[in-house]
């Protein structure tokens, strides 16, 4: 399923006299079709050279994107620096808009690393930004930030990286002195950012920490290291309603989730397991939302628990995924999961994203098209600052 994955991308710059439009509504799959056969050659490319469909963000005025038609000779160039595929378009704007960080095949120019916008609705995808800073990052941390109507990113090269919801345009904030990776971010209330360091080479040298970053990157210090973070892999990191911040993290041989006071970095265990490992998760009062892998990867399924943050009492409201890595509440109370397999017969490159009220099945809102390896989702809501309610399988 990888190297079909990666011949789709191919086709999609390589066959003769096709260029790159959206697909139907559900599927996002990018498709196909005979427009632009009589174009001009662009940018030196030959007289018969296939062409495809680009945002283009001008290096001298990338808040000013422009659609554009080049050779596929041209594309792996302009993907480096923040181009990306299809036409410029609007963000979504739809209420609960979900957003998909892309983590890319560095070894394959046509499979970027990227932002996916999609319609929460119609599963249609839109790439957002992509290439660029997010290139050689191996991006794995993704956070909303709502004053600034903008993301923000980081990963395993320690770059945080803003970029704009609505342009796309990518603006390197600083680069992280971390011991292992960037992986988890979250916004704080004055609008600064916490940021979890995996703190290893491996889940056995682990030493997880906190950073806390000025939002323009002036200042970057260590709010919490240690304790219960010195036995795990940092991964993921959000804030409660009474301001603490929340990581989740797995180690050998166990994987935790703690509370750190954010005034003095102290912790408190919230809950641990020797099963799986803890991956993101979403708050909503006093109950967290866990993707929880499973050990026996890839012949057991993941799951999504339900984790009670002041008992620490984990109770399973999702089954049978594949392999789960997010979740998130939309704002009707729905949990929306990040799967990054179909099946277990087909994992690499079939990722889907689900949306369920507990009280039914899983429904599929978008799968492949743009995804290949996807690492975090999150849901926007422009017009609806706060959720509506938690869900509830009642």
């Amino acid at each position: 399923m990888k190297r079909e994955r990666r011949l789709f991308f191919f086709a999609a710059a390589m066959c003769a006299l096709l260029t790159m439009t959206w697909a139907s509504a559900g599927s996002g799959r990018p498709a196909l079709d005979a427009a632009g056969a009589d174009r001009a050659p662009e940018s030196g490319t030959g007289e018969f050279e296939s062409k495809v469909t680009l945002c283009h963000h001008p290096p001298e005025n990338p808040a000013n994107p422009q659609t554009i038609t080049v050779g596929q000779s041209a594309v792996p160039t302009h993907l480096a620096h923040g181009d990306s595929f299809g036409a410029c378009s609007p963000a979504v704007t739809a209420e609960g808009a979900i957003v998909v960080l892309e983590q890319g095949n560095p070894s394959d120019p046509f499979v970027p690393a990227a932002l996916i916008e999609v319609d929460p609705t119609t599963g249609t995808q839109h790439v957002l930004s992509s290439g660029g800073l997010l290139a050689a990052g191996h991006p794995s941390g993704l956070a909303y930030d709502k004053a600034s109507d903008s993301f923000f990113v980081v990963g395993r090269d320690a770059r945080l990286v803003q970029i704009s919801r609505t342009t796309g345009q990518q603006t390197l904030i600083t680069t992280l002195p971390v011991t292992g990776a960037a992986t988890g971010i979250a916004v704080e209330a004055n609008g600064d950012l916490l940021v979890t360091d995996y703190g290893g080479s491996s889940i056995y040298d682990a030493h997880g920490r906190v950073l806390q970053v000025r939002r323009d990157g002036s200042a970057v210090s260590v709010l919490a290291e240690g304790q219960f973070l010195d036995s795990i892999a940092a991964i993921a990191i959000q804030i409660d309603d009474l301001g603490s911040p929340i990581v989740s993290g797995f180690g050998a041989p166990l994987s935790s989730v703690i509370r750190v006071d954010p005034t003095t970095g102290q912790q408190l265990l919230i809950s641990s397991a020797s099963t799986g490992k803890f991956y993101d998760f979403a708050l909503c009062g006093s109950v967290a939302y866990v993707a929880l892998s499973s050990p026996g990867f890839p012949n057991s399924l993941d799951r999504v628990a339900e984790l009670n943050l002041e008992t620490g009492a984990l109770t399973t409201v999702v089954d049978g995924l594949q392999r789960v890595l997010d979740v998130d509440i939309d704002a009707h109370g729905r949990l929306v999961v990040l799967d990054q397999c179909r099946s277990l017969t087909s994992c690499a490159g079939s990722p889907v994203v689900y949306r369920t009220n507990l009280s039914g099945g899983l429904d599929v809102v978008s799968e492949n098209g743009f995804m290949y390896v996807p690492g975090r989702l999150t849901i926007v809501s422009p017009s609806s600052p706060s959720r509506k309610s938690c869900p509830s399988s009642r």
